[in-house]
């Protein structure tokens, strides 16, 4: 066998052996994060012991996540200019508009705008839309119809794009169906930029919407803690007696604290939002410390 042929193997030998070491690291990355079924029965043996009855799904994986910054734009004179153009064209002699102190939020206005039966209020960080002119009819849309409608009140908003792949929740209520959705951000929804859209059988009925920008803060990922653990000694934080439900569990990202938009934008950390039946407001955990967020 000459030097060349002996060469050309080595290569192919040195190519698989990478190659096979490739797939192992793989697959150890890839069930490292995740939760093994032992203990995903270990605290559902737990819960039940401390009268909890899970029925949600748990968020298996637990990589670490980056923080981020968070910049809304809702207040943004250029984006409300645009966000009325969007919707009723360059020509708005027949919108009105009018202002008011907002009851939110100190030393600001309310910038309101209205023509015929649709209105859009800017109230800093928040938007809301309404439209009376759409009725109950008495016939609740399908799912498939009111996301149909949603994601093209979605597309008008021209957000399209960042809410493609978003997550998203769905409510029905008797006549209508609310869909919230929340786009995604290191592979979960961004909890703080929501867009909640009540969906009628002939329209949209009215949305509150939270447009912003999302920046990652320095690219460090840190570890975040399983939810086995997070639910360890979760009653202690429920202010409920009697059997306790726990009805969804998930993954996102949210401020640490509220204090409205700023011209540097504001950290969000992963955090587990848990929903009790019986509780008005979820409970939000920081992903990080294992700490309840206020």
């Amino acid at each position: 066998m000459n030097g060349r042929k002996i060469l050309e193997r080595l290569i192919l030998l040195f190519i698989g052996i990478n190659l096979i070491l490739f797939i192992f690291i793989s697959i150890r990355r890839g069930t490292q994060y995740q939760l093994s079924q032992t203990r995903i029965n270990n605290i559902v043996g737990l819960l039940t012991e401390s009268g909890i009855t899970l029925e949600a799904e748990l968020p298996k994986e637990f990589a670490p996540k980056m923080s981020a910054t968070l910049s809304y734009t809702g207040d943004n004179v250029a984006v409300r200019s645009n966000l009325v153009k969007v919707f009723w064209g360059n020509d708005l002699s027949k919108v009105s508009r009018s202002t008011e102190n907002s009851k939110e939020h100190f030393a600001s206005k309310v910038y309101y705008f209205n023509k015929e039966d649709e209105r859009l209020a800017f109230d800093k960080e928040e938007i809301t839309y309404t439209n009376t002119g759409v009725n109950l009819l008495g016939i609740k849309p399908s799912i498939t119809e009111a996301k149909a409608k949603a994601e093209a009140f979605i597309k008008r908003l021209g957000v399209g794009k960042l809410y493609k792949n978003a997550y998203f929740e769905i409510k029905e209520e008797e006549n209508s169906v609310i869909i919230t959705y929340y786009p995604i951000f290191e592979y979960i929804p961004i909890f703080d930029l929501p867009i909640e859209i009540k969906v009628y059988a002939n329209g949209i009925g009215s949305a509150t919407i939270y447009l912003g920008e999302v920046n990652a803060a320095n690219g460090r990922k840190q570890r975040i803690t399983p939810i086995d653990l997070v639910l360890f000694g979760i009653e202690e934080y429920i202010p409920l007696e009697g059997n306790i439900v726990i009805k969804d569990i998930t993954l996102g990202y949210k401020r640490l604290e509220k204090k409205g938009s700023n011209l540097w934008g504001e950290e969000i950390v992963p955090m587990y939002k848990i929903e009790v039946d019986g509780l008005e407001k979820p409970l939000f955990v920081n992903a990080y410390t294992n700490e309840i967020v206020k």
